[in-house]
């Protein structure tokens, strides 16, 4: 056998056992054939309503907004500040690069970054398909990628379809684990080849993600049938691997950086900062809130999979506490799935803030241990198995396919940036800069205007941290937490950039920023005093035009 990892999870393993019946076998001979082609084509139908979006979410707007100065010639975390690793931003400026040097507009970017989105995830499909190779028994090669297909985009539309770094991240974490699985039935170079692919890739997800490194630790329980000696080398050989390819996209990240004279910045906002950011997270009764929300958000449409992923997950380790490895012929993988799975979770809490699109990281690994407690499910009861799976499903897709009607209910806290955004360019060219004061980086979509400062949101001026009491009570005020260093490097690009205008949502109360009128802030309130003079307001906004450019 070519593949020799792979569970085989008979009946005491499945605690009910899969009889297969007709259908069942018509099924395998189809899954192991056209299975992960179908995956690809679910996924890829479902994620198409993000093409009825310009901006999904939030997320989108920001780095968009930061794409734009990178395609520009601008420097991650030198020229534009996020807290973030720099694939996200690297990824939405070349496919602005892209559609700029084809021509495209401003609606094109985002209909790039949507397609970029959907590919990733039909590839994720394909390469957890390969990944069921290894693991599982060949009637349920299909299932993970289906289910993950299915899993990822029954949820709203700012967590499901917006191009965020978990789904960009998965794409390279599946490939990582499959390589990794892949060296293990091989020997001599091309094992160590692999390993070291496996951890490049690991890296690369990284890039998008810190929290996507942790998979790599799964790979040291990749263990083999041998004597302690031979055991001791063989995680010593993977490990040093390992490590080599996890360092080649780091160091090829730091050499950028340093090369551009910005590597000190991207080591203080790219890795001191988070720090800084975990330790801002809620307390414990706002984190349980949020945790409750997302629940009934994100698991309970999607209960059948996390739960079938949970008790498989359960099963392998009450297996594994038992001794059955040879029962449950998992041949040496069995704590590779138990602790990939466990990390993943894991991740889902960092923060404590539990955004919804954290959840797709884990869906990866419970997609795997779902297969055999879903197929055992489906030859009980399969009425009910469409049903729990295919009705949350067609929901969002509908929630997503009709925003005309639904975003009213999806995006109830959004103020109008659209008039804001066509106010601001109807007051400036193409070539002019604008600054948002606030948390409001839509409006430099609908503006279509080119960020003057390196910070598109306002949070580290201010020291406001999403998913925290600061940003939901009036009566929190977080200015203690603010970076000094922010407000200097303020100023900075207020004189070198100019930007021609200045646009206070904060006077109109958007997104949480009525706490933070300008007046509070007397270094900047004199700033524009001096260089900028008022220019209208709309819905609220206050505009201020540079005075030399009047």
């Amino acid at each position: 056998m070519k593949h020799t990892a792979r569970v085989e999870v008979e009946t005491e393993a499945t605690g009910g056992g899969i009889r297969m019946s007709a259908l069942s076998e018509r099924a395998v001979a189809f899954g192991s054939a056209g299975g992960p082609a179908l995956a690809c084509l679910v996924v890829a139908l479902l994620h198409l309503p993000a093409f009825r979006y310009e901006l999904i979410s939030d997320d989108e707007a920001i780095y968009d907004a930061m794409g734009q100065v990178v395609s520009r010639g601008g420097v991650m975390y030198r020229d534009t500040v996020d807290h973030k690793p720099p694939g996200l931003v690297l990824a939405y400026a070349s496919v602005r690069g892209v559609v700029e040097h084809f021509g495209g507009s401003f609606s094109h970017v985002l209909a790039g970054v949507h397609l970029l989105g959907l590919v990733a995830a039909m590839l994720t499909c394909a390469g957890l398909y390969r990944v069921a190779r290894h693991v599982l028994p060949k009637r349920l090669w299909a299932l993970p990628p289906l289910l993950y297909a299915l899993v990822s985009v029954s949820n709203q539309p700012p967590d499901s379809l917006a191009v965020n770094g978990e789904l960009l991240m998965n794409l390279p974490t599946v490939l990582s684990v499959w390589c990794a699985l892949a060296a293990r039935v091989r020997k001599g170079p091309s094992s160590i080849a692999l390993n070291v692919a496996a951890g490049a890739l690991c890296g690369v997800a990284a890039l998008f993600k810190y929290q996507a490194a942790l998979v790599g630790v799964s790979f040291f329980f990749l263990l083999p049938g041998q004597n302690m000696k031979e055991l001791l080398k063989a995680l010593l050989v993977r490990g040093s691997s390992l490590a080599v390819g996890l360092a080649l996209p780091f160091g090829c990240a730091a050499l950028y950086f340093w090369e551009k004279g910005a590597l000190s910045d991207a080591i203080a906002w790219g890795v001191e900062f988070n720090r800084h950011y975990l330790a801002e997270g809620p307390d414990a009764w706002t984190a349980l809130k949020r945790f409750s929300l997302q629940f009934f958000g994100m698991v309970v449409p999607n209960m059948v999979v996390f739960g079938a992923g949970l008790w498989g997950l359960g099963s392998l380790i009450k297996w594994g506490r038992e001794g059955g490895e040879d029962r449950c012929g998992l041949a040496g993988t069995r704590w590779m799935l138990v602790v990939w799975a466990v990390e993943s979770l894991f991740c889902v809490s960092l923060g404590r803030r539990f955004f919804g699109h954290y959840f797709l990281q884990p869906e990866l690994p419970l997609a795997l241990l779902a297969a055999a407690p879903v197929a055992s499910l489906w030859e009980r009861r399969p009425r009910f198995v469409v049903i729990a799976i295919g009705l949350p499903v067609l929901v969002f897709f509908l929630v997503a396919a009709l925003p005309r009607y639904t975003r009213k209910y999806v995006y109830t806290t959004d103020p109008d940036y659209w008039a804001v955004g066509r106010a601001a360019a109807m007051r400036t060219t193409p070539s002019e800069s604008i600054w948002v004061w606030g948390n409001v980086p839509q409006i430099y979509y609908t503006a279509e205007r080119m960020p003057g400062v390196r910070f598109t949101f306002c949070n580290y001026l201010t020291g406001l941290s999403p998913g925290t009491r600061s940003e939901y009570d009036p009566t929190v005020d977080p200015r203690r937490n603010a970076v000094p260093e922010a407000w200097r490097d303020l100023f900075s690009d207020l004189d070198s950039k100019r930007p021609t205008l200045v646009i206070d949502t904060a006077a109109a109360g958007m997104k949480s920023y009525g706490k933070f009128p300008i007046r509070s802030f007397p270094a900047l309130e004199g700033y524009l005093r001096a260089h900028y003079r008022p220019d209208g307001v709309v819905n609220g906004v206050v505009f201020y035009r540079r005075a030399d450019s009047i």
